[in-house]
Parts: structure tokens; C-alpha cells; sequence
């Protein structure tokens, strides 16, 4: 705004300077020069009016027509994300007490942390971030050693007992 003003106010100083020439007694060239020379600075200043009025004017429009398109973009990209994770949490719920642990590695992975061989935790293989807790019974092997210690073994032939629902935990590095 207040380059406006110091542009209109020179605008109007050379205005007023070749107005008031006429009571100053130079001679009439020196007038003519100085007449000329504040006509050309005005031209200037009228110029640079009109090229910071027109851009004024695109950042104005700019504005008002890419926020509404980026806004749409940002619709799209949110509505993807949704579907993504619904299609997500489908996979994820087709996984049933008495399945094998070979159709859960189908779409889970395991994770790190403490776990047992009949109990662990697993993580989707689309999001480290959904995870699901599983307890298994043993197939073709004691659930637990002469000390009753549970088992470290894994076989993919485990049954998944319990499994619980979905949810969302930061990953567990070991």
C-alpha cells in the first residue's frame, strides 16, 4: 500500500511541477523539457500502476480458483486413503479362529517384541501400523516342555485359537 502512495504522490508532484512552470520565469524550451520529462515520468509511474494493479489482480484470482481445485485434489487423495484402509481392515478380517498360521502369514507378518510360539503379535503386510494378537494350539508337538515351559516353536500348521480385533501401535523393533 505504501508504494502506492509514493508512486501517486511523485504521479502528482511532476503533475504540479509542469503545471506551475508557467508563473516561473524559464524560458520556454527549459519548460518544454521539464513539461516533457514530467509527462514521460508520469507515463512511468501510470505504467507501473497498471503492471502492480494487474498483478495485484492475478494473485487475487489465482487465489480463488486453485484453492478450490487443490481442495478438491485433497478430497480425492483423502477419499483413496479411506478406501485404502477399508480394503485394508477386509483383509485383515478374513482371518478366523481355526485357520492355520500358513493362511494368517497370508496377510500378516510377525513382529517383533516378546511372543511366544503360541501367542504373538502380528502386523499387517500393507501397514506396519495394524496389528492383530494371536494364540495358537500346537499341531504335532506339546504345547509346552516337561518343565512346562511354553514352547518356542512355530509350525505352520498351528491353529489360531483367539485372534483379536484389529488395531492401530507404533512398530516394536527387537
Amino acid at each position: 500500500m505504501c508504494f502506492f502512495a509514493i508512486l501517486l504522490f511523485r504521479f502528482r508532484r511532476y503533475q504540479a511541477l509542469g503545471a506551475n512552470l508557467e508563473k516561473h520565469s524559464l524560458p520556454r524550451l527549459a519548460r518544454d523539457c521539464v513539461r516533457r520529462q514530467a509527462q514521460k515520468e508520469g507515463q512511468t509511474m501510470i505504467r507501473r500502476l497498471f503492471v502492480l494493479l494487474l498483478l495485484s489482480m492475478a494473485v487475487i484470482v489465482d487465489s480463488a480458483f486453485v484453492r478450490p481445485a487443490r481442495s478438491a485434489n485433497q478430497e480425492r487423495t483423502t477419499q483413496e486413503h479411506i478406501a485404502w484402509v477399508h480394503h485394508t481392515l477386509e483383509k485383515m478380517e478374513t482371518i478366523k479362529p481355526g485357520m492355520m498360521r500358513f493362511d494368517l502369514l497370508k496377510v500378516f507378518r510377525t513382529e517383533g517384541g516378546l511372543s511366544t510360539g503360541l501367542r504373538r503379535t502380528f502386523v499387517s503386510q500393507d501397514c506396519p501400523y495394524f496389528k492383530v494378537d494371536v494364540e495358537f494350539k500346537a499341531v504335532a508337538r506339546p504345547d509346552s516342555d516337561n518343565a512346562g515351559v511354553v514352547t518356542l516353536l512355530e509350525d505352520n500348521r498351528d491353529i489360531i485359537v483367539k485372534i483379536s480385533k484389529p488395531y492401530l501401535q507404533f512398530t516394536i523393533a527387537d
